[in-house]
This record gives C-alpha cells, structure tokens and sequence, in this order.
C-alpha cells in the first residue's frame, strides 16, 4: 500500500512466545535499526499471545 507518497508493508511472524522467539525478534529489530539502508524506515512490533 502506499500513503503520503510512501510504501508501507505488513510482515506477519507467527511463533511460540518463548525466549528464542522473543530473542530471535529483538536480534532482528537492531539488526534492522542499524542497517543504514533503513534510515528514516519505521519498524513497529506488536506482540499479541493466543494462548
């Protein structure tokens, strides 16, 4: 979709919230964070548990 003359994606994860999972996320939250590539991109995590 694009809004305000810019791309906006959904990626959708699904997995146990456990502490791998949960590492493995935030691992690639600053990976993401810091990849220059990426300046001025938002990256939003929203943890909803079904269980």
């Amino acid at each position: 979709m694009k809004l305000n003359n810019r791309y906006r994606y959904r990626c959708l994860l699904v997995g146990k919230n456990d502490r791998p999972t949960r590492e493995a996320v935030s691992w690639l939250l600053k990976a993401f964070a810091n990849d220059r590539a990426n300046r001025g991109m938002n990256l939003f995590v929203d943890c909803n548990s079904m269980e």
